[in-house]
Parts: C-alpha cells; sequence; structure tokens
C-alpha cells in the first residue's frame, strides 16, 4: 500500500512510522525542516489523566508504546516526573481515571496525581523518529480524493491514501474534499526559569479568568517552563484584519527571572465532517501522548490513527 503522509511534525513523523513498521511504501513531506512548525520546543508534558475514561484508556496504551520507542532510541523519552493536576476539572478527571482503572490519587487539597506522567523529550523524540522516516522536503499544494498529491515543484505523486497532517496548514488541504477544519488562534506565553526544576509536572485549568489554562514542568535543559493560554481564541479573520504588511507580530522579552516568549499559535480542530469514500485522514496536534496548554494530544500507535479531544 502506498501512503504519502503531509506533513513532517511529531504526528506525521509518527504516523509515517507506524505505516512503515505495518508494510506501507510511504513517503513523508514537508514545506519545511521536520518538527519545525508546532512540534518545536524541547519538552511537552505526558499524562494519562484526562476527562474521558476512552483518552485515559488510550494513554495507558500510550505509555506503553513510549516504552517501546525509548528501547528502540535508546534513551528515554518520557521521564518519571509524575503529574499533579489542580482547578475544577479535578472531579471529572478522578473519576475518568477511576473508570479506566488507571492508578491516581486526590489529595486533601483536592489535587488529582497521576503517576505516569512526566516530561516528554521532543529533540529526542524527533530525532529518533526523523532517522527512522526520512522525511522529504516538498510543498503540497492539494490533495485529491483519489490520493493524488499536487506539488509547488514536481509531478504529482499517486498514492492510495493520504495522510494530512499539516497544522494551520491542514484546513486548507481539506477544505476541497468536504472536510471542514475550523481554524482558529490561540494566544499562549511561555516564561523559562532558572530552578529549582526538580518537581512534579503541574496543570491547571479555570472556568473564568484571564487565563484558560497554564502549565509547569522541567525543561529539556533542567529550567522551570511555566505557560498559560487566553481563554478567548481569535478567528483568522480577525488575526488577519490586524497584520503588520511583515506578518504577524511575535513579541519576545528578557526579564531578570529568566526568559520569556509571548506567540500565537494557530489551532486546528478536527471536524467530524468527513467526505465518505475520501482516501485522506485529517490528524493535527503535538507529541504523543502529550500536550500543551490547549491541551491537544494525539498517541503512538501500531495503526495511523490519532485521537484528540
Amino acid at each position: 500500500m502506498r501512503v504519502t503522509v503531509v506533513g513532517a511534525g511529531v504526528v506525521g513523523l509518527a504516523t509515517a512510522y507506524s505505516l512503515r513498521a505495518a508494510g506501507a511504501d510511504v513517503r513523508c513531506l514537508d514545506t519545511g525542516p521536520p518538527m519545525g512548525a508546532r512540534s518545536v520546543g524541547d519538552t511537552r508534558i505526558f499524562r494519562v489523566a484526562h476527562g474521558d475514561p476512552a483518552l485515559v484508556a488510550e494513554a495507558r496504551r500510550a505509555s506503553e508504546l513510549w516504552d517501546d520507542w525509548s528501547m528502540r532510541a535508546r534513551r528515554t523519552l518520557v521521564g518519571a516526573e509524575r503529574l499533579v493536576v489542580t482547578g475544577p476539572r479535578v472531579p471529572a478527571w478522578a473519576e475518568a481515571m477511576s473508570a479506566a482503572g488507571a492508578v491516581h490519587r486526590v489529595d486533601r487539597h483536592g489535587a488529582l496525581h497521576d503517576p505516569a506522567g512526566g516530561v516528554l523529550d521532543l529533540v529526542a523524540t524527533g530525532a529518533f523518529l526523523i532517522a527512522a522516516v526520512s522525511p522529504e522536503r516538498a510543498t503540497v499544494t492539494a490533495v485529491d480524493a483519489d490520493g493524488t498529491v499536487h506539488l509547488a515543484d514536481g509531478d504529482p505523486l499517486a498514492a492510495d491514501a493520504v495522510v494530512v497532517t499539516a497544522g494551520a496548514g491542514t484546513p486548507a488541504l481539506v477544505a476541497p474534499l468536504g472536510v471542514t477544519v475550523p481554524d482558529v488562534l490561540e494566544h499562549h506565553v511561555r516564561f523559562t526559569f532558572d530552578g529549582p526544576a526538580d518537581r512534579p509536572c503541574h496543570l491547571d485549568g479555570r472556568a473564568d479568568g484571564p487565563l484558560a489554562s497554564t502549565y509547569q514542568h522541567r525543561t529539556r535543559s533542567g529550567h522551570w517552563a511555566i505557560g498559560a493560554t487566553s481563554p478567548t481564541p481569535t478567528p483568522r479573520s480577525t488575526w488577519a484584519s490586524r497584520r503588520s504588511p511583515a506578518g504577524p507580530a511575535r513579541p519576545s522579552s528578557t526579564t531578570s527571572a529568566g526568559t520569556s516568549r509571548t506567540s500565537t499559535r494557530r489551532r486546528s480542530r478536527r471536524s467530524d465532517a468527513r467526505r465518505p469514500g475520501a482516501s485522506t485522514t485529517v490528524s493535527s496536534g503535538p507529541a504523543p501522548g502529550s500536550c500543551r496548554s490547549s491541551g491537544a494530544r494525539t498517541w503512538p500507535s501500531s495503526h495511523p490513527a490519532s485521537v484528540r479531544s
């Protein structure tokens, strides 16, 4: 079976890796360098804790698969830092973990402890997948329902199936196929400090207030990162009207406490709408089994499917 994977972020690379392991003839394409867009960065948080028992079960399976990847990569890809979750979602998440039989506890302060959580080494994961997949640089301009992929420079590529994992580029590629993937922008800020960095990862969520969610975890260099997301997404049309001729502003600053990075990230959410019979799979998200403040997550598997909530 010939499969073309469009996008060489961690989701695309993981998909290509699993398909190739299953015996498919796979080509993975990306306009830019692999792991260079939504998968950029050095760490993410892996967690079993979720608000849906089915997602908890998938994450438990993902934990086993990450162990397998670690052995193949000959290095630990998910650390043993553990995870603490606070905020109003704790009761529902604890109930979901109980229903799925996942080990956890809620302490006297109301915090949920996930002993399987930890820091995901995204740099090492990317290096392992890139070496195994060997993605190609090519700009995909269109995808047909019959598996044909059109390139900006070169002849079209024919395949039996196409998997679109192009992140922010996914909506435009799949819209002609009748697949609707809403495209909104999230405002995200992350600060990195000089230690201590020996504590569990932390997720917090609020029903109201200036921040929808925050996260904290150790970075690959041993520093401590704190990030947050605004609760109100910005429609793409609104952002476009605010852009300067040079493109969207991405301010950054350095403080005495450490470095900070403010960015606006484009987030594509998968729609349930699909064109019957189309040979295109749509998937977007960051590292398998991981989360950023957006809460997006996928899992490595023996098949190309991914799960998001």
